[in-house]
């Protein structure tokens, strides 16, 4: 009997139906950042201002998030991206603005 691979088998599904390439990256496009979000994975913010009163947290190690330019503000509290525990963060053009600390990142 052979026995091929689940995911060998996901892989060439996609491939026939023409899906490859969102499935074998693990980035994620212009996201549109939401009050709150944990980013665990790349990810690329679409560009634009958003009003995020409870941030943004960084929830793995080794992820780059990309800014595109995007402006987060608060309401003068909390943090505007947080990272607790986590290392080897990339965070770049992101503007954050209106938030008791911009940043806090802590181990």
């Amino acid at each position: 009997m052979t026995r091929t691979h689940p995911c060998l088998s996901a892989i060439y599904l996609l491939a026939v139906t023409g899906l490859t390439a969102a499935y074998l990256t693990t980035a994620h496009a212009d996201v549109v950042p939401t009050d709150g979000m944990v980013i665990t994975v790349d990810t690329v913010l679409a560009a634009g201002t958003y009003h995020l009163p409870n941030g943004i947290t960084i929830g793995a190690s080794g992820i780059t998030v990309e800014g595109n330019g995007t402006v987060i503000y608060g309401d003068d509290t909390g943090n505007g991206l947080s990272c607790n525990g986590y290392n080897n963060v990339t965070v770049r053009t992101l503007t954050i603005r209106d938030y008791f600390k911009g940043m806090h990142f802590y181990n």
